[in-house]
């Protein structure tokens, strides 16, 4: 009988940015990445009350960030899974239309670094504003269970 590992002992979870719904740039708290081999982070978009607004102009991306400190040097990374084509740098959602929102959106960091972040960026003029929030997954712990 193959092995069986807890979902619940080996992974960490953290609320890197609260559910709300924003209309402007919100930035999550930082992820530390010490004692497990996998950061997963996942973008969750409710349904945008500009909905009928989004196009390429009016945008909303989720932006992957990395750094060796937890509060300072954070730069785009595109050290990770499902970095959207032809966008900038740790791109991993893009919402700019509304088949685009309602949706969760997720990447797998495997860079070096000890930390990382979420941004989500809002592009042109957002009225209504679109619930977004962010959760991180630690995966595959050097030691387990976890808290």
């Amino acid at each position: 009988m193959a092995t069986r590992t807890s979902f619940n002992q080996n992974t960490g979870l953290v609320n890197a940015l609260t559910a709300a719904v924003r209309t402007a740039d919100a930035t999550g708290s930082a992820v530390d990445a010490q004692g497990f081999d996998e950061i997963a982070h996942i973008a969750h978009f409710g349904v945008s009350g500009d909905s009928a607004a989004l196009t390429t102009a009016v945008k909303i991306e989720a932006v992957l960030y990395h750094s060796d400190s937890s509060t300072q040097n954070f730069t785009a990374t595109t050290d990770h899974t499902g970095q959207v084509s032809g966008a900038s740098d740790g791109v991993f959602a893009l919402v700019d239309g509304a088949a685009d929102d309602d949706q969760a959106y997720k990447t797998s960091y495997y860079g070096t670094k000890r930390f990382t972040q979420v941004v989500i960026n809002y592009t042109g003029t957002h009225t209504t504003g679109t619930p977004v929030a962010v959760t991180a997954l630690k995966m595959r712990p050097y030691s387990a269970p976890v808290a």
